[in-house]
């Protein structure tokens, strides 16, 4: 895929800019296509799902599917809330009828979302409509192990949510961002979702994004120093994009109220020298 280097916050800000305007300009004047955005806290990491990398093996879309089910009715008891199962004739008539221009909803979306913003092992690949969010994630995290954060943007034509064009036997992509009733995380953080698809005879199988070649052509990563996590988060809050306005749980408000008191002490520390004992460390 394409990698591009910035040195600083400021830099990546302005490539922002630019492809929004950019995004604009096409949507009137040529052919539509989407732009989503990803954050990770480690440039050196792969694509990949929690699924992934918490099941060590290729899991197949069914026993996914019956994996979760198994869970569903205690995951109820103790939310208080509903989901509805799809049948096995669903699920079955959904993989049988793979091709660009499906409109079905994937089965199973509006609970496999509540899974995947509550920790579940998931096939989602997070994906965000906002450039912001996608740089949010990647800082948050930020380990002293990292030394640069990636932000991958994702742009593709408008052509029935599939890329590329549906073969068989081949993995696809699907883009998930049906309009449905689910957890409010989804859309604090203007969630999308991906999924790769492999038909292995007559199963279909989960598959890594990155085993497309043809994701070099849609696929941008960006990759920013660490260091710059201090300037970002700084910058990103005085729009209010933070962990509280984007989770909106006391957790994530202590985390805020924490982070602020953080970054003001940083921001101290870089602007003014260090006294520690009375005594300036230069």
């Amino acid at each position: 895929m394409n990698e591009v280097k910035f040195q600083t916050w400021d830099d990546f800000d302005g490539e922002i800019r630019n492809i929004v305007q950019r995004h604009r300009q096409y949507r009137v004047d040529a052919t539509p296509f989407e732009i989503y955005f990803r954050g990770q806290s480690d440039a050196s990491w792969r694509l990949k799902t929690t699924l992934e990398r918490f099941v060590k093996r290729q899991l197949s879309v069914l026993e996914y599917f019956k994996m979760i089910d198994q869970i569903r009715y205690r995951i109820e008891t103790f939310t208080g809330q509903k989901w509805r199962s799809p049948s096995q004739e669903e699920v079955d008539n959904w993989l049988s009828n793979l091709h660009p221009n499906q409109k079905e909803y994937f089965p199973d979306f509006e609970f496999m979302t509540y899974l995947r913003h509550h920790g579940y092992p998931s096939p989602f690949l997070d994906w965000t409509e906002s450039p912001y969010v996608a740089a949010y994630l990647a800082f948050r995290d930020v380990t002293s192990a990292s030394e640069a954060v990636a932000i991958y943007y994702l742009s593709i034509p408008t052509m029935g949510k599939v890329f590329p064009p549906y073969l068989d036997n081949t993995p696809n992509i699907f883009i998930l961002d049906n309009q449905v009733q689910t957890n409010r995380r989804h859309y604090l953080q203007q969630s999308v979702y991906s999924i790769c698809i492999e038909q292995k005879g007559e199963q279909h199988f989960y598959s890594n994004h990155e085993d497309l070649p043809v994701m070099e052509s849609f696929l941008t990563k960006y990759v920013l120093p660490a260091s710059e996590r201090v300037h970002a988060l700084t910058s990103l809050d005085r729009f209010n994009l933070n962990a509280y306005s984007l989770w909106g749980t006391e957790e994530s408000l202590l985390e805020t109220m924490y982070l602020r008191s953080f970054l003001h002490e940083k921001i101290v520390e870089e602007q003014l020298p260090f006294v520690k004992d009375g005594r300036k460390i230069t």
